[in-house]
């Protein structure tokens, strides 16, 4: 199926506003999170219009942290808003899988969250729904999720009971008091979510949305199980009072050096902690928690909890307000998004395997093949044996990559990948046959071609087959992908740093320089042919030769 310039791949999630997919741009290839919105949601003109004087708005979201907006369509018939895809699970997933976030990995976390909603303050945008279910969890970085519906989600003709406000335990009080939402609001969401990663459980319990809900109202959080000063950090960032709470600017700055004992306050004084109405382990530590919906003159007294209703993802401050006369989205030219801080890297991004060799790797690459052309010179039947055997193995290797890559783009990384990797592997060798095969015939007549010319010239024996052996390699490394893809990684890892560089380049020469000398002591070995049989050949391939000129 496709929804304007895009191929649905699969399906990704589902809530009230949208299924989100993941799917490929027809002319780019480039993979993106695309939601669909359902009809009833933007169904006239007046709200599809509002959806795209937010999504201007939104678009001004640039940073490694967040999956930002890279393109939509209001007015299609099936109206979409397409988002970075980030690979991987969800930290709700990974908590639930793997356990508590350990280690320096904490603030880690913690810093990458601070700066993603520190990204969307920064442009104007409240993000307003920060929970585990909406960070991705790309290796051990966390990416923001889930933008672009917050005004359309408000217009009273949707939610005619009431105010959508997210999901329970992830909350700002003051919204459930009917306050609209500030950066504050996001603090609260930051230092709850955050509060999850670091203890495997919801600070605010598990149970009814009801009693959850009260307890953030209260502030009846459970921090137990976080220690140090980052207790005190998330304390101060969970008060239930919006002006006791941190900025996110002040949290940052300890987060850079989290060794410092915080000098935010006395976080008991800014939170009042009561025993919990409930204990936290009435209820399953991984339950879902449904979003709710409050009504806003009787926010404080009661909440009806409605079945799938979806959770607000981002509201937007001061939108642009100005009638939009374009019909189709048409983004302007976003600003470049800004680099990180010094001592923090950015996310992990796939490597590019299709890249050509530079000047450092091309030396690997021609030391390496040096060692197998003197292999194939010193025993030509067995090195034509080892290079058939490895071009084999290179498609195999290539062809189970592709389909890790792609299993893991459709379900995230999942800690079985590798045992089913190789569980998978006999069916991976048995598809690169066919390819293997076609290869190493087209490659083999051109390296027997340039055979037969360099015995024209009248080389040695030993010399005929390393041209020959050369030749083969180059062949099958500019005929094939597979082969460079994994080649490739290998000699960009020996490339870096430049002292591995010298000690490669150095090594693999002495290497082949041994092996050519052996070859010019001991001869060529036309092993397992026998002795007898092996010394006549080269006068058989020379009568060949004559009798066919």
């Amino acid at each position: 199926m496709r929804v304007g310039s895009y191929e649905l791949l699969s399906k990704l999630g589902e809530g009230g506003m949208g299924v989100v997919h993941l799917a490929r741009h027809e002319e780019t290839g480039e993979r993106v999170a695309l939601k669909v919105l359902r009809t009833h949601v933007v169904g006239d003109e007046e709200t599809r219009a509002r959806l795209e004087r937010e999504v201007r708005s939104l678009r001004q979201v640039r940073s490694p942290w967040i999956a930002e907006i890279v393109d939509a369509d209001p007015y299609a018939g099936l109206p979409y808003v397409a988002t970075r895809y980030v690979p991987g699970p969800t930290l709700h997933d990974r908590i639930k899988d793997n356990g508590p976030v350990v280690g320096e990995d904490r603030f880690w976390l913690a810093r990458c969250l601070a700066d993603g909603v520190a990204a969307c303050h920064d442009a104007g945008v409240l993000h307003r729904d920060v929970k585990p279910s909406n960070v991705v969890m790309e290796g051990r970085t966390p990416v923001l999720i889930d933008f672009g519906l917050a005004r359309v989600a408000d217009d009273p003709k949707i939610t005619l009971t009431g105010w959508l406000v997210g999901t329970p335990g992830y909350l700002a009080p003051e919204i459930l008091e009917g306050t609209p939402a500030s950066p504050a609001s996001d603090v609260h969401s930051w230092a709850a979510t955050t509060a999850y990663a670091l203890l495997g459980r919801p600070p605010f319990g598990t149970g009814p949305s009801m009693a959850v809900l009260d307890r953030v109202r209260r502030g009846q959080h459970d921090l137990d199980g976080v220690d140090g000063p980052m207790r005190e950090v998330l304390a101060a960032a969970l008060a239930t009072d919006p002006a006791d709470r941190p900025g996110l600017e002040e949290l940052r700055e300890w987060l850079m050096e989290p060794e410092v004992p915080w000098s935010g306050g006395d976080a008991a004084a800014v939170t009042k902690v009561l025993p919990l109405t409930m204990p936290l382990a009435a209820a399953p530590v991984d339950a879902e928690l449904k979003p709710t919906l409050v009504d806003p003159d009787a926010a404080g007294d009661a909440v009806t909890e409605v079945e799938e209703v979806p959770p607000t993802a981002v509201t937007v401050a001061d939108a642009p307000a100005e009638p939009v006369v374009v019909r189709r989205f048409d983004p302007q030219t976003p600003p470049p998004a800004p680099q990180p801080e010094p001592g923090w890297s950015p996310p992990s991004k796939h490597a590019n395997l299709k890249r050509w060799p530079g000047p450092m790797h091309f030396l690997i690459l021609v030391a390496l093949a040096a060692i197998l052309a003197g292999v194939v010179a010193a025993y030509p039947f067995l090195g034509v044996a080892l290079l058939c055997l490895g071009v084999w193995l290179l498609r195999a290797v290539s062809l189970a990559a592709d389909h890790l890559t792609k299993r893991r783009e459709a379900r995230g990384r999942k800690w079985y990948d590798g045992p089913w990797a190789l569980v998978r592997s006999p069916w991976d060798l048995a598809r690169a046959v066919p390819g293997t095969a076609a290869l190493t015939v087209l490659t083999g007549v051109i390296a027997a071609a340039v055979g037969v010319g360099s015995l024209v010239l009248g080389m040695p024996l030993a010399g005929v087959l390393y041209a020959a052996a050369m030749t083969f390699m180059c062949a099958a490394w500019l005929a094939s992908q597979r082969v460079r893809d994994t080649v490739g990684p290998i000699t960009r890892a020996a490339s870096s740093p430049s002292q591995r560089w010298v000690v490669a380049v150095v090594g693999l020469a002495i290497i082949a320089a041994a092996v050519a000398w052996y070859v010019l002591q001991v001869g060529v070995s036309w092993t397992p042919l026998d002795e007898a049989r092996s010394s006549r050949l080269p006068d058989v391939l020379r009568d060949i030769l004559r009798r066919a000129r």
